[in-house]
């Protein structure tokens, strides 16, 4: 905000000089009543003059006409002497008279009348008339540097050249507290920064190695998984694919892709159940163009003719005889592959698309759904244990598991 000719001498009393450690040089009450004010406020006023050890006017013919600065100007002769008045002119005119001994009354226009007949000799006062612009009303202006000085120098009781020193002084002084401020800022700044990043990094690692012991752990689940499924590839084929199924979704690799892909490939039987008459589901290639066959433990199989592209489901729970259920329409092409849900009541068939079916006791098998994802023919696949989830294999290796909690709309369990 820029200062107007009455508030610019206030400012300047307040910072020449001042120590670094106060907030201002001297303390300065100013008077801003005005015609209008309270007489209440005179009680202020009053006090605020009484305290005070110097009265500096700010002169003008506005201030001469007020009955305000006439009241104080009057109080102040009461219980004060003359030198401790100090005069700023910041309007009108001021004229001493030597011969008199007073001001000139026809031509002084900016001082109350009761300060005329008070002075024995000439007081100080400055004449800041010249002062107006923004660039002159500050202590970087020499002329108005100058004419502060002055007055500071009267209030502070030293002459102007000790002001100026100590000023100089506390400039220096406020410039090194400032600097040693600014490096000190600087040092805690960097120390904060070093250690915030020293405890970022301490962070990281942690979390690295929480997160490499998380993966090393994960590894060696996967593998002693996998050794397992390799055990009991020969003897007990369905759980193999459950240990390598359960291998590739604690710590999915090639690995675990590889072990599932070659179990699929080396394994007769597949999901062999673990009843007592051992008459639960499996999953059986033929050799030569029989083609493929799956039975479910209720007794029902499932059976493709390689050549013919057929798909037929048989009633077999009557030993050494069978009887035909339902002759299935399959998409077109060779029966690669086929597979009961351990419940039955869900079948997966691999043609040129591979394609869920819905078993029903007493009604024709319901086409569901087609598994639409490997480039290449399906050539295998097998349910997991809750029959939620199936995974197929392709001809060239590649696998995918499917979810299957909703038949109707399989997805990609990724």
């Amino acid at each position: 905000m820029r200062p107007s000719p009455r508030e610019a001498p206030h400012r300047a009393l307040s910072r020449l000089a001042k120590p670094w450690n106060r907030p201002r040089a001297l303390r300065i009450f100013r008077d801003q009543a005005s015609l209008e004010a309270s007489p209440d406020l005179w009680a202020t006023i009053e006090a605020k003059l009484s305290a005070s050890r110097h009265l500096v006017l700010l002169a003008s013919p506005q201030a001469a006409r007020s009955p305000w600065v006439g009241r104080e100007i009057a109080h102040w002769k009461q219980h004060r002497a003359p030198a401790t008045l100090l005069i700023v002119l910041t309007g009108g005119a001021i004229h001493w008279d030597d011969t008199a001994r007073d001001f000139d009354r026809t031509r002084t226009t900016a001082l109350p009348p009761e300060v005329f007949g008070w002075f024995a000799a000439e007081p100080l006062w400055v004449d800041l008339t010249w002062a107006r612009s923004e660039t002159e009303l500050t202590l970087e202006h020499a002329r108005f540097r100058q004419d502060i000085g002055t007055l500071a120098a009267a209030l502070h009781g030293v002459s102007k050249d000790e002001l100026d020193s100590e000023d100089a002084r506390q400039h220096a002084r406020t410039v090194g507290v400032r600097r040693g401020l600014t490096w000190s800022l600087a040092f805690f700044l960097v120390a904060s920064l070093v250690f915030g990043v020293m405890a970022q990094v301490r962070g990281d690692e942690a979390e690295r190695q929480r997160k490499e012991a998380d993966g090393q752990r994960r590894v060696a689940t996967m593998r002693a998984l996998l050794a397992e499924s390799k055990n009991r590839l020969a003897d007990d084929p369905r759980t193999a694919i459950r240990l390598g199924l359960t291998a590739h979704s604690v710590h999915p690799t090639t690995e675990t892709r590889a072990a599932l892909v070659d179990a699929l490939r080396r394994t007769p039987y597949a999901g062999a159940s673990n009843g007592p008459d051992h008459a639960g589901q499996f999953i059986r290639r033929l050799s030569g163009d029989a083609g493929v066959l799956a039975t479910a433990g209720e007794g029902t199989r499932g059976e493709g003719t390689k050549g013919e592209g057929t798909l037929k489901l048989w009633d077999v729970s009557q030993p050494g005889r069978r009887r035909l259920l339902h002759r299935l329409a399959p998409p077109r092409g060779d029966v690669k592959d086929i597979a009961f849900s351990p419940d039955g009541r869900t079948l997966i068939s691999s043609h040129a698309r591979t394609v869920v079916w819905r078993i029903r006791p007493s009604r024709a098998p319901q086409l569901l759904s087609t598994l639409r994802g490997h480039r290449d023919a399906v050539t295998a696949a097998a349910f997991r244990p809750d029959g939620k989830a199936a995974i197929t294999l392709d001809e060239h290796g590649s696998a995918m598991r499917w979810d299957l909690a909703r038949p109707d709309k399989c997805d990609v369990d990724r």
